[in-house]
């Protein structure tokens, strides 16, 4: 397991919101600005799936309207799920909690006695895909990966150790130059 200095948390992760909920924090990846972004490109690509549609219903055969609406209705629950669902972790002492929501539905899953620990896997192109997961004896929870680079995952899977005394163990194969720097540049003196 990973051992060091103590880390600074009372600043999120970088990519990450946080906001203050008693004595826990939530992290959320997706800022105000990105989901409304999302979702007014996503209802735009249905609106013209939409008139694709309406103009096979007036010139094209029953099959040709039928497939253009199943894509647009396909296409509506794509743009549904962009503009009203979200995901966030609950981070408190000795327990973090995944929340997922779509509408008036949510689903949550506490990890009571778990372990973090940051894996990384090479794909068919080379690229190095780094992932930190939430362990326990029910099962793993991805929190978060990136794309050929370390460096924010390294910190968010030690801050969250530091926020819930999880242990943190870090694939030896995970060494970039970034994770030095993230070490001195958030431990506390």
């Amino acid at each position: 397991p990973e051992q060091g200095t103590r880390f600074e948390t009372s600043e999120p992760p970088p990519g990450w919101s946080m906001t203050a909920d008693g004595n826990a924090v939530r992290l959320n990846r997706l800022d105000v600005s990105t989901r409304r972004t999302g979702a007014v490109i996503s209802w735009f690509i249905v609106a013209l799936m939409g008139l694709i549609w309406f103009g096979s219903t007036k010139s094209e055969p029953f099959s040709s309207s039928a497939i253009a609406l199943a894509l647009t209705l396909l296409l509506v629950s794509w743009a549904s799920w962009v503009t009203w669902s979200s995901r966030e972790w609950v981070v408190q002492a000795g327990q973090l909690t995944s929340v997922r929501r779509f509408a008036f539905w949510e689903w949550t899953r506490q990890f009571w006695t778990a372990r973090l620990e940051v894996v990384v896997s090479t794909d068919s192109d080379n690229d190095e895909h780094y992932k930190l997961k939430v362990i326990d004896e029910l099962g793993a929870r991805t929190i978060a990966s990136e794309l050929n680079d370390d460096a924010d995952i390294v910190y968010l899977a030690r801050w969250l150790a530091a926020r819930t005394g999880f242990p943190l163990t870090i694939s030896p194969s995970v060494g970039s130059r970034s994770t030095a720097n993230a070490n001195s540049s958030t431990a506390k003196a």
